[in-house]
């Protein structure tokens, strides 16, 4: 605008207020555009990172209970049904090894299905709070021997209770159980010493932790010694919460060996499982652990699924969304439920078939 200094015969240009007020107001309306152009990608950015990282956790956790899975029951190069397992270890390993190395439970208000027997070594996981299992998830437990690369190095002497191999590449060390195994038998034993290294390393199974302590048949040159591994996965509460006072909870894994679960990785709501039990006539049905006349030794595979959350508040609002978990729904809000909050959660499904088998690759 013109407008005309009287006083002086000159014209000044400038903005009346209405002018002024207009410019302001685009401006205002220019930056807020801005300004929710920035939230929008800052969102859609977070959103992006937070599926990232649930789908690399959704991976590992698939890839490596599958990797577990396909192991279970295997103790060396022989078909587990037709090979002799002689168990020497007094502790630390089911008397009947091959019958039990599948165990699966449904937690309900802390209390397992099927029931726990006194003494069992799961109690210590039994009921709710930090390292327990969760409510309304499962709990997997599968033994099976794992490959160390070591053979042996001559034949056992059934006068001396002790083998020699070539190496110890794992670091099994006293009271570690161990597996001698050929394609014809297999001995499971307590190990009460560990001596030398290199290519030469000396164990002994002495009667202090084995019964019997010899072992019979004899193992010759390149008999495989295996590790064995009696593990069990659940989900439990880490004891932590996020920024917003959520509970974290996590998948665990705890060794027969110790009464500490080991936390594997943050953000595993509800682990869930079924069992697939062979029937007959090439049939197999899809059941829950707590299912009656369900026979652990006929199954043939299982369908694994979990519930996986990031704690990046990516949503504009609370998650409301039911997620089906196999048999189970987890509830927005319910007995069953997932803890809410602005957080993305996804669910993997995987069916993995049961080896039971010549080889633990």
């Amino acid at each position: 605008m013109t407008i005309r200094d009287h006083k002086n015969c000159q014209r000044v240009n400038g903005f009346t207020l209405v002018e002024f007020m207009i410019s302001m107001t685009l401006g205002l309306v220019l930056i807020a555009g801005l300004l929710q152009i920035m939230s929008n990608h800052k969102m859609l950015i977070n959103t992006e990172t937070s599926l990232s990282r649930i789908q690399e956790s959704g991976r590992f956790i698939m890839n490596m209970l599958a990797k577990d899975i396909r192991k279970i029951g295997y103790h060396g190069c022989s078909d587990p049904a037709e090979m002799s397992v002689v168990v020497m270890a007094t502790a630390g390993v089911d008397a009947n090894f091959g019958s039990t190395s599948l165990r699966g439970f449904e937690v309900d208000s802390g209390v397992f299905s099927p029931a726990l027997a006194a003494g069992d070594a799961l109690l210590t996981i039994q009921g709710g709070g930090v390292a327990k299992a969760r409510s309304g998830s499962d709990v997997l437990q599968i033994k099976f021997a794992d490959r160390t690369g070591a053979e042996l190095t001559g034949n056992t002497d059934p006068v001396n209770a002790n083998i020699q191999v070539d190496s110890n590449p794992t670091e099994l060390s006293k009271d570690d159980i161990a597996i001698v195994a050929d394609c014809q038998s297999a001995h499971i034993f307590s190990i009460t010493n560990v001596v030398g290294g290199g290519g030469n390393v000396t164990m002994t199974h002495a009667a202090s932790n084995n019964s019997p302590h010899k072992m019979l048949p004899g193992y010759g040159s390149g008999a495989e010694l295996l590790s064995y591994q009696d593990l069990t996965y659940f989900v439990g509460d880490t004891g932590r919460n996020t920024n917003g006072d959520v509970d974290v909870f996590a998948l665990y894994r705890k060794y027969s060996t110790s009464n500490t679960p080991e936390e594997l990785i943050e953000g595993v709501e509800f682990l869930s499982i079924l069992y697939g039990e062979s029937v007959g006539t090439d049939n197999v049905r899809f059941v829950p652990a707590g299912t009656a006349g369900l026979d652990m030794q006929n199954v043939v595979a299982i369908r694994i699924a979990v519930l996986i959350q990031d704690f990046e508040t990516s949503r504009a609002d609370e998650d409301g969304i039911n997620y089906a978990l196999l048999d189970t729904t987890i509830l927005a809000d319910g007995d069953i439920s997932h803890t809410g909050g602005r957080y993305l959660r996804k669910a993997f499904t995987a069916t993995v078939q049961l080896r039971n088998t010549r080889s633990s690759e």
